[in-house]
């Protein structure tokens, strides 16, 4: 949380008159920048990344992520969890709910902060790669590998990371009380940062002020939320590539559209930002889902790799896993 000092060290609210509007914004800009990036911060700080993680899809989606050197991100509506957005979106809404408003404005404020949380309304466009720290996993094979030609896709943390810098790779949390002490923090400090700059005599400044603030906790919310699922997750152990815009629309070319288990799924391809021919997109492993001929789907996996010039022969190998 931002003390007073850093937003100025004295209180503005005494030194603006209607005329100075324009010089307020002006000010403000680059310090609620510096909020926003803070805020940001505390919503993606992560922990430690392991060594590999994995992705669990079909061959379809391996065979366009290793032709066309890119990952597959899905839009967050349309993830496995039914309740994926509005989770993030209630754990918001119980901090606002919480938080002390001191006048009228505030109360005003929080209302407009709490409609900003709903991410399905927020004009942001959210697309998620999903990988998991568990490999070969029985629970994840059910969920997520159940179509035609399972396969469980191994990565190089280090070499993702290195693969799609400028990216977000970010863990997920589904510990509650983490989740409503990052939800606080954000909240708390979009009030501070209000309260600095707020004056009661100059109802012109706090009309440009509070929708000033709802953007900023815009910005700064919809990345946490993404982070928050149930504890009932918890066995995912799940990490997240997460691309944001508010320039994605319906009709962009840039979205694609893939058959899912309950109907079309728009998603996007995410390329490295810089191709190295070393590293890929980071892929080195696979697993044949726990399918009848998986020992076949391991041999043809070998030579298609081997034909791509992507020698992980050592680290293609068949689930130990039995599904009935």
């Amino acid at each position: 949380m931002f003390p007073i000092g850093s937003f100025g060290g004295w209180h503005l609210a005494e030194a603006y008159s209607g005329d100075d509007v324009g010089r307020l914004l002006r000010e403000l800009r680059p310090l609620s920048a510096k909020m926003v990036e803070e805020g940001q911060r505390i919503a993606k700080q992560t922990r430690h990344c392991p060594p590999r993680l994995f992705h669990y899809t079909d061959t379809n989606a391996l065979m366009g992520m290793v032709e066309n050197k890119e990952i597959w991100a899905t839009n967050a509506s349309y993830l496995n969890d039914e309740q994926e957005l509005v989770w993030g979106t209630k754990v918001f809404c119980e901090a606002l709910d919480a938080a002390k408003a001191k006048n009228d404005r505030e109360v005003d404020l929080l209302g407009r902060m709490k409609s900003a949380a709903d991410l399905s309304k927020s004009g942001l466009s959210f697309y998620i790669a999903s990988f998991s720290e568990e490999a070969d996993d029985l629970t994840q094979w059910r969920g997520y590998g159940a179509g035609q030609g399972p396969v469980c896709i191994g990565f190089d943390s280090s070499h993702l990371y290195l693969a799609f810098e400028g990216y977000d790779l970010i863990s997920v949390v589904y510990d509650r009380k983490e989740q409503d002490a990052i939800a606080n923090s954000i909240v708390s400090m979009v009030l501070d940062f209000y309260r600095v700059y707020e004056s009661g005599d100059n109802p012109a400044i706090v009309d440009h002020l509070i929708p000033h603030c709802v953007q900023a906790f815009r910005n700064m919310s919809g990345y946490a939320a993404l982070r928050f699922k149930s504890a009932h997750w918890r066995s995912e152990r799940e990490w997240r590539l997460v691309v944001a815009s508010d320039g994605l629309e319906e009709d962009d070319n840039s979205i694609s559209f893939r058959a899912g288990k309950y109907g079309i799924v728009p998603f996007i391809k995410v390329k490295p930002p810089k191709y190295n021919p070393v590293i890929g997109v980071g892929i080195d492993g696979i697993i044949a889902g726990p399918t009848p001929h998986r020992e076949l789907t391991v041999q043809a996996l070998f030579f298609y790799m081997r034909r791509k010039h992507l020698m992980i022969r050592n680290n293609i190998k068949a689930s130990t896993v039995t599904m009935r």
